[in-house]
């Protein structure tokens, strides 16, 4: 069956894919993670306050020098020795002896959570960094395939995949129904069988070229490595 004309396809639906150490704005590309890296701060430090200092500090930090000599290799990993030192000094900050003159408001923040720091438990392959970071890759691809489908009259390749998503054992039959009801407007069993085959590709291929960009070299095998290390296929 040929594809509508005002359905998305699946090359349009994704981005070229160009590795972060190329990226012309370090700070702000950096900050499509932030949510992860708070995920992974504040289960280190035990406190929001301070997650949020470190997070600052690290994206003041890029916003006025960039990646530096640092940026090579997996984003992952440069984020993961960004973080320890921007917590560092956070948790520096935050210890240090109030004086009368000092207004910067994080001095003892988050005082009565704060775990004490350390340096070697920021780990780039500890299990609880990698989890928040295959979430936080997740959560793109799903927001890249939403933004697709309001650029696209018509489409329901984000409404269908992501009621399957929901609920797993869900037939077409139940698909189609909820399709409709979301859609507001009647979607036949064969529409939905067809649609999500075609949403799971795209999703597919959204997900895989996320995961490229955060490659300083981002092949075809070191893509598909890198998913693999992070369970993602």
């Amino acid at each position: 069956m040929n594809q509508p004309a005002d359905e998305p396809s699946q090359t349009a639906a994704v981005r070229p894919s160009h590795p972060w150490t190329q990226a012309d704005n370090a700070a702000g590309f950096v900050l499509r993670y932030v949510s992860p890296m708070r995920r992974y701060l504040i289960h280190r430090l035990g406190s929001e306050s301070l997650s949020d200092h470190a997070l600052t500090l690290l994206i003041g930090h890029l916003v006025q020098r960039g990646y530096g000599h640092l940026g090579q290799g997996r984003l992952r990993d440069f984020l993961t020795r960004g973080m320890r030192s921007a917590a560092k000094v956070a948790v520096a900050r935050a210890e240090a002896p109030q004086t009368p003159h000092d207004d910067t408001g994080q001095r003892g923040a988050g005082a009565d959570q704060r775990k004490p720091f350390d340096r070697d438990a920021f780990d780039p392959e500890s299990s609880v960094w990698l989890g928040h970071w295959r979430s936080g890759l997740l959560q793109l691809a799903w927001r890249r395939l939403e933004q697709v489908q309001h650029k696209t009259p018509g489409s329901l390749h984000y409404t269908v995949l992501e009621a399957a998503s929901r609920n797993s054992h869900a037939t077409a039959t139940m698909l189609a129904t909820q399709v409709s009801t979301s859609a507001g407007r009647a979607v036949d069993l064969e529409e939905v069988k067809r649609v999500l085959a075609e949403s799971r590709r795209q999703f597919a291929a959204i997900l895989s070229a996320e995961v490229a960009s955060t490659l300083e070299n981002p092949s075809v095998a070191n893509t598909s490595e890198e998913m693999r290390h992070l369970k993602l296929k």
